[in-house]
């Protein structure tokens, strides 16, 4: 803590500061600014209207298809989508059309595409705070956080436009608000309140974030131990979500229960339990171990973990277990044509946890082990460059003129010819080699870019890549790259020497 100038109480905590400035510079640097999906699109559509024109209807100029937006009450189009992430990305809104007016459309789509790396950042900040307060050791957290944020597809999906970073931050925020909860019984129905209202924002962000609600019922129950009124806090507000979920359907389509999905995109029966456990884990096109290899320790030391950490290491256990089942069994598992299992972000920092037990005992490690955990997480690091640095979007529409056209969901689980990643390598490597001066090491012919009409598909997707040489923009871009690296550097600087970041075995 760095305390400020002229009080004596007010302090500044420095290392999450850090943390946070450093990320987000790395977020925003490596974003494509770019509306790259059709629920991001359709979100826009959801915040220009209810900005410029005060109401949530599609004008059909703006309709996309009628899968993402469907006729309701009096014949008016409707997105299907939920009304936080709309509401969230108002600010940048707002702030892109103020500073340019006379290249609003364009200005704001970019500014409500950065919204995903200012949730990621702060879902970091979050994440800091429940390590400190699981495992006493700032070192931890700060390693904890830095793992998650860099070494996984938290990195990936900052960049992105889908609304599961939204989702995992309100969804890690209830769990940091339930565990002080646990430990501050006399602040417990204030806690247990805020945790509520948020489970409740959670599925108004995305309505199948009701899979988390029995578990966190659970939870708020076994902590209140037996208290109506605690119990009641946390309910009431969740409970006022619902009613808002209900309303807004009402609104749109005359049916509480209608959210605008047809209940056959919600479901995949009858399909084999095997087969969507077996894509999630060790499919070579979706597994969550591709593109998030720390993860592979972390679930070594789960049930260690919840050993140690009591009811809310069972928490932890059951909102893992509730989203593997549910995407594995009932819903489509493979979040339609996005890289990796994306439905699967708002638990992935809940799972990480678990490290915190295997960082505890780093000293006594064998050196196998420490330089077998070092190799995850830096080949997670390794991943995450071709991610972010070359368009998905593109790398399937390469995949199709390939195969002919014949390319389908079978190619990337099955095949590892057809594997994306592979294939970002490949278009990572011919996009520095044509930067180079050399020429594209892709077969021919290369259709053009998805994202970027009329340009060539082995180019880098990051926003600053897209900018002629004299643009001024680049001082941007090269600030952020020196704030990234100054703050990160500070900050591993500031946690060297703070603890050791050993956990007392229980």
């Amino acid at each position: 803590m760095i305390g400020m100038q002229g009080s004596r109480h007010l302090t500044i905590p420095i290392k999450p500061l850090l943390l946070w400035i450093g990320m987000l510079c790395l977020y925003l640097l490596t974003s494509a600014a770019l509306l790259d999906n059709p629920d991001a699109r359709s979100a826009y559509t959801m915040t220009r209207g209810l900005l410029l024109r005060g109401e949530l209807t599609v004008p059909a100029e703006d309709r996309l298809d009628e899968l993402f937006e469907k006729e309701g009450r009096d014949g008016a189009v409707y997105s299907k989508y939920g009304l936080v992430q709309p509401i969230a990305q108002i600010p940048l809104f707002l702030v892109a059309a103020w500073l340019w007016p006379a290249n609003e459309l364009v200005a704001t789509q970019a500014a409500v595409a950065l919204v995903n790396s200012f949730a990621t950042a702060t879902a970091l900040l979050v994440l800091y705070s429940l390590a400190v307060a699981l495992f006493r050791s700032q070192r931890i957290a700060v390693a904890l956080a830095l793992i998650y944020g860099g070494a996984t597809m938290a990195w990936l999906y900052a960049t992105l436009t889908y609304s599961e970073p939204l989702l995992t931050l309100i969804l890690i925020l209830v769990c940091r608000l339930l565990l002080a909860a646990e430990q501050r019984p006399a602040a417990a129905p204030k806690l247990l309140a805020a945790a509520g209202l948020l489970t409740g924002l959670a599925i108004l962000t995305k309505y199948p974030a009701v899979i988390y609600v029995p578990a966190l019922l659970w939870f708020a129950w076994a902590i209140s131990r037996g208290a109506r009124v605690a119990l009641f806090a946390f309910m009431a507000p969740l409970a006022l979500g619902v009613v808002v979920l209900a309303g807004y359907n009402y609104w749109r389509y005359e049916d509480i229960l209608n959210t605008g999905y047809h209940i056959k995109e919600l479901t995949r029966f009858p399909r084999p339990a095997w087969y969507g456990f077996y894509t999630l884990f060790f499919s070579l096109g979706k597994s969550i171990f591709v593109y998030a290899p720390p993860l592979l320790a972390a679930v070594f030391f789960l049930p260690q973990f919840a050993r140690q950490h009591g009811a809310f290491g069972r928490l932890i256990l059951l909102l893992i277990a509730s989203s593997v089942i549910f995407y594995a069994v009932v819903r489509p598992w493979s979040g339609a044509w996005s890289p990796g299992p994306r439905y699967q972000l708002p638990v992935l920092p809940l799972a990480l946890l678990a490290l915190g037990t295997l960082l505890g005992r780093w000293p006594s490690l064998a050196a196998w082990q420490q330089w077998g955990f070092g190799a995850s997480v830096a080949s997670g690091v390794a991943v995450q460059i071709p991610l972010v640095a070359i368009s998905y979007n593109d790398t399937l529409v390469l995949l199709q003129v390939i195969t002919g056209g014949v390319y389908a969901w079978g190619f990337w689980f099955f095949d590892p010819d057809y594997m994306p990643l592979v294939w970002q390598v490949r278009i990572l490597a011919s996009a520095l080699a044509r930067a180079a001066g050399g020429p594209s090491l892709l077969p021919s012919p290369l259709p053009f870019s998805v994202d970027r009409p009329g340009q060539p598909i082995d180019q880098i997707a990051c926003w600053f890549a897209r900018l002629p040489p004299d643009s001024g923009w680049l001082v941007v871009a090269v600030a952020l790259a020196l704030s990234a690296t100054v703050c990160l550097a500070a900050l591993l600087r500031a946690v060297a020497g703070h603890d050791r970041g050993v956990v007392p075995q229980s």
